[in-house]
């Protein structure tokens, strides 16, 4: 089996790297949009729903004096 070395995308080191370029823009941001999803909206989402008393506090902070 013979391959066609004429395709577009391949046919000068141009459009190869310029293919190669929108396949990585893509997929960075992709994964930021999946990583700001996963991070719950990012720090000011999570700034805004600080809450107003620490959850838990550590032994030495508890000891009055």
């Amino acid at each position: 089996m013979r391959l066609k070395r004429t395709d577009i995308e391949t046919s000068s080191a141009t459009s190869l790297l310029q293919t190669g370029g929108t396949v990585w823009a893509c997929t960075v941001l992709a994964f930021s949009l999946l990583y700001f999803e996963l991070d719950s909206g990012g720090p000011a989402s999570r700034a805004h729903r600080m809450p107003s008393a620490p959850r838990s506090t550590s032994p030495n902070s508890s000891i009055p004096g």
